[in-house]
């Protein structure tokens, strides 16, 4: 059994509970209070079932899970020792001390937890102490209100205002962490998790926030009465929650959280931290798992995004976020047919539709927001900070080329987001006020939150928020429910900004930390042609001293400081140029700077009093406050010394950002799950922010809360890839296409299996070069889409993709093998196991609950998940919820075998009726299919002789491949060209057959008018196969791929005048039913000569023919089917950057 903290009771002591019913009258409490938690642990899994349905006969309840083998169960000692006894299993009392969250622990001294003792934070420092105070939610006096002369809570904060002499006053606004005049009376939140029973209710919830306060009063032994401003204020977390939220001035907290964790219907309490946002031209670097310099100046080329150019863009894809809210009419969100809909729906809350405690409105048709939700206790239907919108634009912002036209093509910006197609379900945190960073969010997610956007249709989240300290906390456990619960979505959430807290054991937010959801670091966006580096520059190996002052207000010893980095306090009432000043007349060589507060550090401007900006020779920096003083007391007090030695180091598009949240977390699970930029990003600002101009203004930001919204709508395409046909070939084009809709599993799978390792690249937070993926703080790499999903004439053709998608385990021991693959010997394979896992006690050292395991055979060897190929002595994982196996270099022909195996499934004792889900994905060099039906394409094609191919009037292919969901907004082309090559009638062979060509003139006449299908067929795009600059293949030839034999007469029309043009040359047959080879992408530099006197200045051009190939079919009732080939050319117009869209301002 492991147990993050605490003792355990032997129950020699106070074996029977006896009911105070001052606290707990009887109705509603009834015998509830006579029961309490106990742990009991059990030898191996035959005992299971005998014990469960003994502690259910004794009336007793299995709260949740401890690995390994241990039971948390709520139950009467005199009912429960019987079955211990009989069993011959192991007991104890679940303590006090068990029931404190971890990031609590600095409220207590070591030797004296009780409520007389007054010292804060003893066995950890005030700097822990001051951490935790800092990040806790808070009350002021003014925000409270008085019912019945008792000093209440309104609702506010996630808080449901409690009843019955307890209740809220209702005209009152919660002003939860605003700044208090009396620092005395500021009253700092814990959450109380009762027991998770059916017969627990908000009846129960509501009783104890009406009589607990009194009773806590008279335990910590103040003499308050019931309006003295430290009177405990207790209130429902929600209306229909286990939760309830206390808040006690600070004096208070150490004992006040005692008598909760000591109360018998408690089962844990955890310190109310705030949620705060993560805020500090990607998707080219998303897409291609690479970045020149070309590709970094010119981001706004959409060319240069291959999986746009496949049509890939996220139609049909929501994204659910929950943020500050969103600026509705930004133009990169708004819809010109629904102008001002939301703010007038949403401000009547009472006339809105509700959802718990939310106020939401739909509008499916919107082009991007289809639900806009908030609680109305909190917040309202405005982004009042920004970085929701910032946040939202990074996921799916789009310009449309008419404002006034919700359908007009879609323009490539600079702000322009991943998936610019998708879709919006957004969920408004921010409080009633411009509060920054602080949201309200509620603690029960799976319940209060995610089901808000499911509603809407969503199946991605991205959530740019988190809590520090807070560790595996409700949050986390509620993120893992939901995805247990529900396989097919994806939940992907900021690491934190954490990473300098270099002397932390780990650093990544809550609920990151959570096992299920896909955790985002942040890297740059940068190409390594840049130049760019990072270190201590021309510093090696110099002593560090502490300035005397300490300030550095004032002259400095010279002798003590000279040639030497002085570590300065700041808040001693001068500037930074001051301090650099003093500095450098006692010729310092740097200058590091300790923060006055538990902010994050920042880059420190010397300003003069005429406040000019000064560039003064020497280097400067700022540290985190807890750290510079703890060196300025290893220095002053106890005589240390301290040395820095630095060198340069190159920053790239593979450098991890200083601020990166890292880990692993303290029972050893990788987090962060992986790496996206997020390092000046560039998104949409609020038009608010600049009413002078427009409402399209764009700016830098950074952040993991840029990575998390960049990498979120990344998965959109992915999701969009799957459902659009192009596993497993990469082409939806292909015969064999097998479109379905992946799991959250298998999506999570294939960011992992097809990351980017960092091996090599700078670790700014660690100041050191990563090691092999996977690590604490690249998590299995840096997301890419060219890595995990093979697409035809952009990534490597030998790159194949196979799966297993949905697998389900109901018993322990079971397991699921899939053969039929074998290595090519031209590169690596990664194979990757990702499951949804029950969630976790609080409490468990160990967060895993279910584990399966990943084994890889290789010509029969088998290779265990996440150990090295090499290892010498292999142990299956038995924490993490991910698990790989790359295969180096496999041998050609190597037969290479999957099997997946639950090793244990604990979680049929809480949720027999939910079985274990799980998703594998293989990327890399191989041939063959994985053969199980968990493999759709192994289940749609197994067994079919001949691959059939619809058959359909051509006319009606043509039409909706014009209005279909693969179209190309962000280009429309100016000219088409049609080639038709058509085989044999009768049904398709793979044979060689003739192909004759069908003028453009034999096609139904309603399939392309000269003017009213220009628009429809103007933003088609399908598969792109061939992309040359300035030409297409008709003027110029030896860019075509195809090779010419004997020619056919082909027609190029040209629809704004109608006109045929000569054709290009196309071979005369074809040996498969399937598209011809089309080469490689090319690429030629546009013409540069320069124009005449007075006339307009030329714009480089990025014209391009994209050549694309479906196969279709015609009937006639007279006639068979006639299969035909299809080769669409697409020449493009000239590109011109949208540079005058908004103007930057960050």
């Amino acid at each position: 059994m492991y147990l993050k903290a605490g003792p355990i009771d032997d129950l020699n002591q106070n074996p029977l509970l006896l009911i105070n019913r001052t606290i707990y009258p009887q109705d509603p409490w009834g015998s509830l209070p006579g029961s309490e938690i106990f742990l009991v642990s059990y030898d191996n899994n035959t005992q299971v079932k005998l014990l469960q349905q003994s502690i259910k006969a004794s009336r007793g309840i299995i709260l949740s899970y401890i690995p390994h083998n241990t039971f948390v169960v709520f139950g009467q000692y005199l009912r429960i020792a019987p079955v211990v006894a009989a069993q011959g299993v192991q007991w104890a009392r679940y303590v006090t001390a068990l029931k404190i969250a971890p990031e609590l622990l600095p409220l207590f001294s070591p030797t004296n937890t009780s409520n007389q003792d007054d010292s804060l934070f003893a066995p950890f420092g005030k700097q822990q102490g001051d951490l935790l105070l800092d990040g806790m939610a808070t009350l002021k006096p003014s925000s409270l209100g008085s019912t019945n002369g008792v000093r209440t809570m309104p609702g506010g904060f996630g808080l449901a205002a409690p009843q019955d002499g307890g209740g809220a006053d209702p005209s009152g606004t919660a002003n939860v962490n605003a700044e208090v005049e009396d620092e005395e009376a500021v009253q700092y939140g814990v959450m109380v998790e009762m027991v998770a029973l059916q017969s627990l209710t908000s009846d129960h919830v509501r009783a104890a926030a009406r009589d607990w306060p009194a009773a806590m009063a008279a335990y910590l032994k103040r003499g308050y009465n019931r309006s003295d401003v430290c009177w405990p204020v207790m209130a429902p977390m929600g209306r229909d929650s286990n939760i309830l939220s206390v808040f006690l001035c600070k004096k208070d907290l150490s004992g006040g959280v005692i008598w909760l964790s000591s109360q018998p219907v408690t089962q844990m309490v955890y310190g109310m931290l705030r949620s705060e946002s993560m805020n500090l031209a990607s998707s080219m670097l998303l897409q291609t798992g690479q970045l020149n310099d070309s590709q970094y100046e010119m981001a706004f080329n959409s060319l240069s995004r291959p999986y746009w150019d496949a049509g890939l863009q996220g139609q049909g894809e929501i994204v659910g976020v929950g943020d500050t809210g969103v600026d509705v009419e930004h133009c990169y969100l708004q819809d010109p047919e629904h102008i001002g809909e939301y703010g007038a729906r949403l401000s009547d809350p009472s006339a809105a539709l509700t959802f718990n405690n939310m106020s939401y409105w739909r509008i499916p048709g919107h082009r991007k927001i289809v639900q806009y939700a908030f609680n109305p206790d909190t917040g309202d239907v405005n982004d009042l900070a920004g970085h929701g919108t910032l946040c939202a634009a990074s996921v799916a912002g789009a310009v449309l080329a008419d404002p006034a036209d919700p359908n007009s093509p879609m323009l490539p910006g600079l702000a322009t987001g991943t998936a610019p197609a998708a879709r919006l379900s957004v969920v408004d945190f921010q409080l009633n006020s411009r509060s920054g960073s602080v949201l309200s969010v509620p603690e029960r997610l799976d319940t209060e939150y995610l089901p808000v956007h499911v509603a809407a249709g969503a199946t991605i989240t991205s959530d740019s928020w988190g809590s520090y300290l807070a560790g595996y906390n409700t949050k986390s456990k509620a993120f893992d429910a939901f995805l247990w619960k529900n396989p097919d979505f994806i939940s992907l959430l900021a690491a934190g900004n954490y990473g300098m807290r270099t002397y932390e054991k780990y650093t990544i937010a809550s609920p990151a930390l959570a096992k299920n959801v896909v955790a985002v670091g942040a890297g740059y966006r940068v190409p390594e042609s840049l130049g760019l580096v990072s270190g201590v520059y021309g510093i090696t190996a110099l002593e560090m001293v502490a300035a005397l002052p300490p300030y550095a207000c004032s002259p400095l010893n010279t002798t003590a400081v000279s040639g030497r980095i002085v570590l300065v306090l700041a808040g001693g009432g001068c500037s930074f140029y001051d301090m650099a000043t003093n500095v450098l007349a006692a010729r310092g060589a740097a200058m590091v700077i300790t923060q006055n507060t538990l902010a994050a550090p920042y880059p420190p401007v010397p300003i003069t009093e005429e406040y000019e900006v000064v560039e003064l020779p020497l280097p400067m920096s700022m540290i985190y406050k807890d750290l510079g003083t703890n060196l300025v007391d290893f220095v002053l007090n106890k005589g240390g010394k301290l040395y820095v030695t630095g060198k340069l180091m190159k920053v790239d598009s593979d450098t991890v950002a200083a601020f990166s949240a890292w880990g692993p977390t303290l029972d050893g699970r990788i987090k962060p799950d992986i790496i996206a930029p997020g390092k000046d990003i560039i998104s949409a600002v609020l038009s608010s922010d600049y009413p002078e101009n427009s409402d399209c203004e764009y700016g830098k930001y950074g952040g993991t809360s840029a990575a998390v919204a960049l990498a979120a709508g990344t998965v959109a395409l992915m999701r969009q890839y799957f459902r659009s046909g192009f596993y497993p070939a990469g082409s939806n084009t292909s015969n064999l296409t097998t479109p379905f809709a992946p799991s959250g599993m298998l999506l999570k799978a294939l960011m992992i299996a097809g990351a980017k390792n960092l091996e090599g690249s700078l670790a700014m937070a660690k100041a050191a070069l990563l090691g092999p993926a996977p690590d604490g703080v690249q998590g299995w790499g840096r997301l890419s889409m060219a890595g995990s999903l093979p697409l035809e004439g952009f990534t490597d053709p030998r790159v194949r993709l196979q799966l297993l998608d949905r697998g389900e385990f109901s018993q322990t021991g079971q397991s699921v093998a899939a053969s039929g693959l074998s290595a090519t010997g031209t590169g690596p394979i990664s194979i990757v196991l990702t499951y949804y896992d029950y969630p976790a006690d609080t409490n468990a050292f160990i967060a895993l609950v279910n584990n399966l395991d990943l084994l890889v055979y290789v010509n029969g060897q088998a290779y265990l998940g996440n150990n090295d190929q090499d290892a010498a002595n292999p142990v299956a994982d038995s924490v993490n919820t991910v698990e790989r196996v790359l295969l180096k270099s496999p041998p050609a022909g190597a037969s290479v075998r999957v099997m997946v195996v639950a090793s244990n499934l604990p979680s049929l004792i809480f949720d027999p009726t939910t079985p274990q889900r799980w998703a594998v994905a293989v990327v890399g060099h191989f041939t063959g299919n994985l053969q199980s039906e968990l493999n759709p394409f192994w289940a749609k094609w197994r067994g079919k002789a001949a691959v059939p191919l619809t058959f359909l009037p051509i006319a009606t292919i043509l039409a909706a491949i014009a209005s279909g969901p693969n179209v190309d907004r962000f280009n429309p082309p100016s000219t088409t060209t049609i080639t038709t090559h058509t085989t044999a009638t009768g049904p398709p062979v793979v044979a060689a057959v003739p192909i004759t060509t069908i003028p453009f003139s034999t096609l139904s006449a309603t399939a392309f008018p000269a003017t009213s299908s220009t628009a429809a067929i103007g933003i088609m795009v399908l598969s792109a196969a061939t992309r040359t600059s300035d030409a297409s293949p008709a003027t110029n030839p030896t860019s075509s791929p195809i090779a010419p034999s004997t020619t056919a007469t082909a027609t190029a029309i040209t629809f704004n005048s109608a006109t045929t043009t000569a054709a290009a040359t196309f071979p005369r047959t074809h040996s498969t039913t399937t598209c011809p080879p089309f080469a490689a992408a090319t690429r030629t530099a546009a013409s540069a000569a320069k124009p005449a006197s007075g006339a307009p200045k030329s714009v480089p051009t990025r014209q391009a023919a994209v050549k694309t190939c479906i196969i279709i079919a015609s009937t006639t009732a007279q006639a068979p089917a006639v299969v035909a080939i299809l080769i669409i050319t697409v020449t493009k117009s000239p590109l011109r950057p949208r540079e005058l869209q908004g103007r930057c301002h960050r």
